[in-house]
């Protein structure tokens, strides 16, 4: 058992040498990140606001670079499938089958370990199908289906076809709100990102959330680093010693 009680003079310089080293490459690490998201945050604050279509159509058409645009995505046209009710911008049908499996299950009796086989069933992917639109309208011009990277589903059924056999749909509706991040130039859109059913103050807001979730999220693993530093250099003392 390793023993935590006794700390030699060695194990805290270790430990202090360690940590410094460990602290030094978490700010740097984490500095970068901050700076991305800080850049970001900049040319999202400084994005043109586009809220309707003479103003979208005005900013493609003089080149104005970074925009934010908020407005309905609306499908021209519909997919749809015999399986499940509506119409739909897109439809992703999965395919999964029942299947049985094995595992070694250890059993204790006493101070005796042995393993027995389980059976246990699980759904399994099998298959993908996708179904899609050719075209689609944002704030009156027209584009086509992945040309502005809305990466927007919905869950809308699960169909069971036998006992082994069924189909999981995702489908994007036929209309949506959201903000399109993106760049202007020569009379298109580049670096195009989309966010559904948010607003442009309301995208700005999460990047400078971001930056709040990147401290905490560095504070939580130099602190796990700081106690796995430790542990290690105790049980390295504790086999030397041993």
């Amino acid at each position: 058992m390793i023993n935590f009680g006794i700390v030699t003079k060695r194990t805290i310089l270790i430990f202090i040498v360690l940590s410094v080293i460990f602290t030094v490459f978490v700010s740097v690490i984490t500095g970068n990140m901050r700076a991305t998201n800080n850049d970001k945050l900049l040319q999202y604050q400084k994005s043109l606001k586009i809220d309707s279509n003479d103003m979208f159509d005005y900013a493609i058409n003089t080149n104005v670079g970074n925009i934010m645009a908020y407005g309905k995505v609306k499908s021209i046209g519909y997919v749809e499938d015999s399986y499940i009710k509506g119409q739909y911008m897109y439809i992703d049908r999965k395919e999964e089958h029942y299947v049985r499996k094995t595992r070694q299950v250890p059993v204790t009796i006493g101070k005796t370990t042995t393993y027995r086989t389980e059976v246990y069933y699980e759904w399994d992917f099998y298959n993908r199908d996708y179904f899609k639109v050719t075209d689609y309208e944002f704030l009156g011009k027209k584009f086509k289906f992945d040309e502005l990277k809305t990466n927007y589903t919905q869950y809308i059924d699960t169909v069971k076809f036998t006992s082994n056999k069924r189909y999981v749909y995702n489908a994007t509706p036929l209309e949506f709100m959201g903000t399109l991040k993106s760049y202007a130039s020569t009379n298109k859109l580049s670096n195009n990102t989309f966010y559904v059913n948010k607003k442009h103050d309301v995208v700005i807001k999460s990047v400078e959330t971001d930056d709040t979730t990147i401290l905490v999220f560095a504070a939580l693993i130099w602190l796990f680093g700081l106690v796995i530093i430790f542990a290690s250099i105790c049980v390295i003392e504790d086999w030397i010693e041993n």
